[in-house]
């Protein structure tokens, strides 16, 4: 687009010779197609869920996948929460998004797993759900279509403790 502004403006509205021309329509060819044909690093990938600690469509930059160029996926490393879903987005909204290819939500583990991109939203709105709890890497191949989940470390969850007694609402009922 600069090139394009910077070309139409030219000083004093002059013509430029055909070798010019011949050059700039090679290039303005080269980078039409260069933007038509995004590659996959250029995306802007966040993961978002309440397995991360919330389902925000506006993260921060520590919810963001980075591009690894050795790998050619994008990668996050971060906690995530048992019996909690994730999914990811491709820009400050809901949708798009990268998400299970089921039609419910998808219990994983370890592994790799199959994505699919959802320019809005299915029904019932499947995501990934945690089957433990842990600090795990994330590599997502969008060419591929497929997530690698990486356990680092499994995490225990603390159980849930309850406050009981006359001093408390619900008295001593549990």
């Amino acid at each position: 687009m600069a090139l394009i502004a910077a070309i139409a403006f030219h000083p004093n509205n002059q013509t430029l010779p055909k070798k010019s021309m011949k050059k700039f329509t090679t290039l303005l060819l080269t980078a039409t197609i260069a933007v038509a044909g995004m590659n996959a690093q250029d995306l802007n990938l966040h993961i978002t869920g309440d397995a991360t600690g919330s389902w925000n469509n506006n993260p921060g930059d520590d919810m963001k996948l980075q591009w690894n160029a050795e790998k050619s996926v994008y990668s996050w490393t971060g906690d995530l929460q048992k019996d909690k879903n994730f999914r990811f987005l491709t820009q400050n909204n809901w949708y798009p998004t990268y998400t299970t290819t089921e039609s419910a939500h998808k219990t994983v583990n370890a592994g790799t797993y199959p994505i699919q991109y959802d320019e809005t939203a299915r029904s019932g709105e499947p995501a990934f759900r945690m089957e433990v709890s842990g600090n795990f890497t994330i590599n997502l191949d969008i060419d591929k279509l497929q997530m690698e989940l990486i356990l680092n470390k499994e995490i225990e969850t603390a159980p849930e403790l309850y406050i009981i007694g006359d001093a408390t609402q619900a008295g001593w009922t549990t």
